[in-house]
């Protein structure tokens, strides 16, 4: 068995708290847009809620998918292209101009945060495998202080 270079182990970790705190940027950005959103579609609190309602909707579909397409392109292709798609429908719900365009970006929203999430945290606990200690959980707290940031 060849020993592995702690160099390359520790290029990726730090690859990967790139992409958790990524996540954690692209949440809070959704998240402080929700206010200016519902105000500039005109919906009240009950319709805002009922659009909101197409995220779990996309992290549903997503789930049914994401294992899937890790196993067959690899958790970094999936990882890199997950984070690139999340972060375009930040710029597809601000583009949106009527509610069923909001409803559908926000389905893909959620679906592109399952495939992004459980890359992410596959790509974790693979690269934990290689530690003699936990580490995931630090990833968690940066996508925590990122989510604060």
């Amino acid at each position: 068995m060849v020993q592995e270079d702690g160099f390359e182990r520790r290029k990726e970790r730090r690859i990967l708290a790139v992409f958790f705190i990524l996540s954690g940027l692209i949440t809070a950005t959704w998240a402080s847009r929700i206010p200016d959103i519902q105000q500039g579609l005109g919906l009240n609190n009950r319709e805002l809620g009922n659009v909101l309602f197409a995220i779990p909707l996309g992290l549903v579909a997503g789930l049914l998918l994401a294992g899937r397409l890790i196993t067959r392109y690899g958790t970094w292709r999936i990882m890199l292209l997950g984070c690139l798609l999340l972060a375009a429908m930040l710029t597809l719900i601000a583009l949106s101009g009527t509610v069923w365009q909001l409803v559908a970006s926000l389905f893909l929203l959620g679906f592109f945060r399952t495939v992004f999430n459980l890359s992410i945290n596959t790509g974790a606990v693979e690269l934990q495998k290689r530690y003699a200690n936990p580490i995931v959980s630090s990833f968690h707290g940066l996508w925590s202080v990122a989510c604060l940031v």
